[in-house]
């Protein structure tokens, strides 16, 4: 009696096992940005680019040399000095701003990167999810199959059908048993691609939700219309989209950045003609029958008489011009992929809903009333085999519906450079 009452008593004192944790989109998203190796090499870019103002602002080091004078072995003279150089017309300040263009330009593609990081995770998670659906619907296909085959098979031996239904019931199985296999193995492959995408071993085990959990829960009401009705909303939506697109696209920012960096650059040619001043000082040592201790300096300016930066300025001005045509046609583009991905993302939730409010549940009641039909000798095995074949297509193309959502709205975020949120 004392043992079993320890034993109770050991048992709700230790805790449970953890069940297997779901994981949910934005928690991929989440692993992503701190774990992933391509989001860790995104930061180690942003070092790199941050360490060349470093190298822009540094200031140049002074030099130490001797000169030696000799008229004659009691007549000679040594130079020990000192030398500087200093940049005038604002070399330095012109290099720093060059190199700050370079780091803000760098910021704006990693934030870009990032974002086609998010859309490759919504695809992989989108992908598992349905694959791993379809590996469900599968086991149940199979598990109906072996129980055609039984009925098959007490019929034939009753007499009630001929052999040919029996082995036509027993290739069904086989080939459901097959689908099967190869939904196995693509669930695999897209757990990995997962995996690999959020930092975590490929091998590890993935819980995602049912597609009846996940379904339609990625909208978000402030950026997309109730419904696909053409309405003066859905208008205001769309433009409100290309409005948001035209303010946060990344490669348009990228683009300005790069107009800044022109100029920070021509400004940098200019002042690289300015002269820089370079002054020398030391003792000046005379030896002869005595010691003579003087003083010695020297100034130098480079001219700049053959050549005056004409071909840096001209370059930057050329690609000033260059990059604001640039933007005409990439503010053209980002309109139209705006439009584009938002057109998908609405008939796509449409061809969804339409699965899900009448294809799909249709489909199921034919399926399991043909089944039944046939258990009971009331119908062919060609008519079960039939709804089970036309309830195998109709679940498909309802798992590639979400798959093309998902990819719709990963195509709609990198249109409008902005997340939606889940």
């Amino acid at each position: 009696m004392r043992r079993w009452v320890a034993g109770v008593v050991l048992a709700l004192l230790l805790p449970k096992a953890a069940a297997a944790q779901v994981l949910e989109l934005e928690q991929a998203f989440e692993l992503a940005l701190v774990k992933s190796p391509q989001a860790m090499a995104l930061g180690r870019r942003l070092a790199v680019s941050e360490a060349e103002v470093l190298v822009a602002g540094a200031v140049l080091n002074p030099s130490i040399g001797a000169t030696f004078e000799s008229a004659g072995a009691e007549n000679r003279s040594n130079v020990p000095y000192i030398e500087q150089t200093f940049e005038l017309g604002g070399k330095r300040d012109a290099r720093l701003a060059v190199a700050d263009s370079q780091v803000a330009i760098t910021r704006v593609q990693i934030a870009e990167a990032l974002r086609e990081l998010r859309a490759q995770v919504r695809r992989a998670y989108a992908e598992l999810l349905v694959v791993r659906a379809g590996s469900e619907a599968l086991q149940e296909v199979a598990a109906a199959g072996e129980r055609l085959q039984v009925v098959a098979a007490q019929r034939f031996r009753l007499g009630d059908i001929p052999e040919l239904d029996l082995i036509r019931a027993r290739q069904e199985l086989a080939l459901a048993q097959n689908e099967l296999q190869l939904a196995r193995s693509r669930e695999a492959a897209a757990r990995i691609q997962l995996n690999t995408l959020i930092g975590r071993d490929p091998g590890a085990a993935v819980t995602v939700p049912t597609v009846a959990q996940f379904s339609l829960r990625v909208e978000n009401d402030s950026l997309l219309p109730p419904d696909n009705r053409p309405s003066g909303e859905r208008e205001d939506k769309l433009r409100g989209l290309i409005a948001l697109a035209l303010a946060s696209r990344a490669d348009l920012q990228v683009l300005g950045g790069q107009v800044a960096l022109a100029g920070a650059e021509r400004r940098l040619a200019e002042a690289e003609r300015a002269p820089d001043l370079r002054v020398g000082a030391g003792p000046r040592l005379s030896f002869g029958e005595t010691l003579q201790v003087g003083a010695a300096a020297a100034v130098n300016v480079n001219f700049p008489l053959w050549y005056a930066q004409q071909g840096q300025i001209a370059r930057a001005e050329a690609s000033a011009r260059q990059l604001e045509t640039e933007r005409e046609a990439l503010v053209a583009r980002i309109k139209a992929e705006v439009e584009s991905a938002f057109v998908r993302v609405l008939s796509a939730r449409e061809q969804q809903q339409i699965y899900e409010q009448g294809l799909l549940p249709t489909a199921r009641t034919v399926e399991q009333t043909a089944r039944l039909a046939y258990e009971r000798g009331k119908a062919d095995l060609t008519v079960a085999i039939g709804a089970q074949t036309t309830g195998n297509l109709t679940r498909n193309r309802y798992y590639q519906s979400i798959l093309e959502y998902q990819t719709a709205l990963a195509d709609l975020e990198k249109a409008i450079g902005v997340p939606l949120t889940t």
